[in-house]
């Protein structure tokens, strides 16, 4: 067995902390502003709240509240605890670590609910932080038990356009009846010949510049055949029928939410984006107009021709509308939003699976810690006149700046509703080769500690470390008659991270599209096998009994 790929590698490096920080390299640095980190040592919130699990081997997680003084509970079987981070408890106080600039909407969330900012990597319970695959591929192996990473080593073979479009194709070849939704691409200096020769066949027809790895709408332009090009960019098919809105072309910023590739979880929020062109749409324009052409919100806030007010909702603002609003458009014009939304999903699912095979090898690589890793994506989706959408990029590090209040409102939610389903366990850090965690009922004196975790009752942390490293090899697809008590941790896990889901919807995996989607997916690895064969069960109770395991608190029957 690899230990360096271990979980042993994580428990070995926690008393090294100044020799990993100091050693990591600049991403990986101290980037907490002085003042900020003096603030929030001298804070004055304390007060941290508490959710217990329906399951009697889960811990209580950190869970926060959009105002902590309105405390809404995602089930009435759900109780609350508050803890007062003083004397004994200070140790476990939660920490989280960012980069410098740090949005309101991710800042003021954790800092009313009572956790520090961290210039630890050690210390931090989240870590919210983009770097570079050399600096990430440092950092996931260090990471322990309790913490939480905001992304995972392959988020650039989405992320990165030209990644993402060869990872299409390659899905496209196999499966050329359901992959559909990208505009044709060519990606140079490879395709070159190709782009050359279809751009030939009509001069005036439109295509749409971008640079393979750049953001906000940075380098895009309009071109024609005639138009010079850079040796090495992407360039796309122009949709020059779009569905238009106040005479106007728009996009919507999807947000969707992976938890995991092992087993994969796919969720997508219910609130999102409309973005418009500052100009009304006319494809006969001649001069390529950027205000026009593009739905990017970093370009058209520099237009003049911005309108302040499109409506009296206070959700229409501008060049820019909630996705419930866009809804409401629908509805009172008589248009199929539902339907457009399932196309989404289709979208959203296939696209993340392009990546699924190498991400899932790519983390067990690293670490064989379950739950550390997640991501958050921005979907870019473009509508045309016949309401279908298109794929226009995938954004792995989406703008959370909140210029306005309606960005404030939806991403405030969003991240607070993404912290809650992540699991977040407090734990010491001062205990040597030890990661004391809370009780599993607050206010008891008896300490837990990692090896007793879920249930496990090893000898010694070097036991539960090996089980965990050889169960995360497992490549079997047999399906199981019963399920063991690491299955039932998986299946423990994705059931009360399902409860606590907020406003995101569950797209994958669902019991009415395993069967489809699970077909894309090359090498699911053991854990999808137990996740799938756990929700298409309809006879779940002849399968294991057990106290966790109660019929009224099973979420996946849909």
């Amino acid at each position: 067995m690899d230990k360096e790929n271990g979980f042993k590698k994580n428990l070995k490096q926690i008393n090294k902390e100044k020799q990993y920080e100091s050693s990591s390299g600049s991403d990986i640095d101290d980037d907490l502003p002085n003042n900020d980190y003096e603030y929030e040592k001298n804070s004055s919130v304390y007060t941290s709240y508490f959710l217990n699990s329906l399951f009697s081997s889960m811990k209580h997680i950190f869970y926060l509240f959009s105002d902590p003084n309105i405390k809404t509970l995602p089930d009435k079987q759900y109780k609350i605890q508050e803890i007062i981070w003083k004397n004994e408890l200070k140790e476990f106080q939660i920490h989280y670590k960012a980069y410098k600039n740090i949005p309101k909407c991710i800042l003021y969330p954790l800092r009313k609910n009572g956790a520090i900012r961290s210039k630890s990597f050690f210390k931090s319970n989240l870590i919210w932080k983009l770097m570079k695959y050399d600096k990430m591929s440092k950092l996931i192996p260090k990471l322990n038990y309790y913490q939480r990473f905001n992304h995972f080593p392959c988020t650039w073979e989405i992320g990165r356009k030209d990644n993402m479009s060869t990872n299409f194709q390659r899905l496209n070849s196999a499966f050329p009846n359901d992959f559909r939704y990208v505009p044709e691409t060519f990606v140079l200096p490879k395709d070159i010949n190709t782009y050359m020769q279809k751009s030939n066949e009509n001069k005036n027809k439109k295509w749409i510049l971008k640079p393979v790895a750049s953001s906000r709408g940075r380098g895009i332009k309009i071109i024609t055949a005639e138009d010079k090009i850079p040796t090495k960019c992407l360039i796309s098919n122009y949709i020059d029928n779009p569905h238009i809105i106040n005479g106007k072309k728009y996009d919507l910023r999807i947000y969707v939410l992976v938890t995991n590739f092992s087993p994969l979880k796919i969720y997508m929020y219910n609130e999102g984006l409309t973005r418009f062109a500052s100009e009304e749409y006319k494809l006969d324009d001649e001069n390529k107009n950027k205000f026009m052409h593009l739905t990017n919100y970093s370009i058209n806030k520099k237009s003049s021709n911005i309108d302040t007010k499109l409506s009296n909702d206070h959700e229409l603002m501008g060049i820019k509308w909630s996705l419930s609003a866009l809804k409401t458009y629908f509805k009172d014009n008589k248009l199929d939003y539902s339907a457009l939304e399932k196309k989404i999903c289709d979208i959203i699912v296939k696209s993340i699976i392009t990546i699924a095979d190498s991400t899932i090898e790519e983390v067990k690589k690293l670490t064989s810690l379950p739950n550390c890793l997640f991501e958050l994506y921005g979907f870019d989706i473009l509508v045309d006149d016949k309401l279908d959408p298109w794929l226009m990029e995938v954004n792995l590090n989406p703008s959370l700046d909140c210029e306005a209040q309606i960005d404030n409102k939806i991403k405030t939610s969003l991240i607070t509703d993404i912290i809650n389903m992540l699991g977040i366990i407090p734990y010491s850090r001062s205990k040597e080769n030890k990661l004391k965690t809370f009780p599993s009922t607050i206010g008891d004196n008896k300490e837990f500690y990692l090896t007793q975790e879920n249930g496990y009752l090893f000898s010694n942390e070097e036991e539960y470390i090996d089980y965990l490293a050889d169960r995360n090899q497992e490549t079997s697809t047999e399906i199981p008659t019963k399920y063991d008590q690491w299955e039932t941790d998986i299946i423990l896990y994705a059931e009360d991270e399902l409860r606590k889901k907020g406003d995101f919807k569950l797209l994958f995996p669902c019991k009415a599209t395993i069967d489809y989607y699970s077909k894309f997916i090359l090498l699911p690895g053991r854990e999808n096998i137990i996740l799938w064969s756990w929700i298409k069960n309809k006879k779940k109770e002849s399968l294991y009994k057990n106290e966790h395991l109660k019929k009224d608190t099973i979420f996946f029957d849909q």
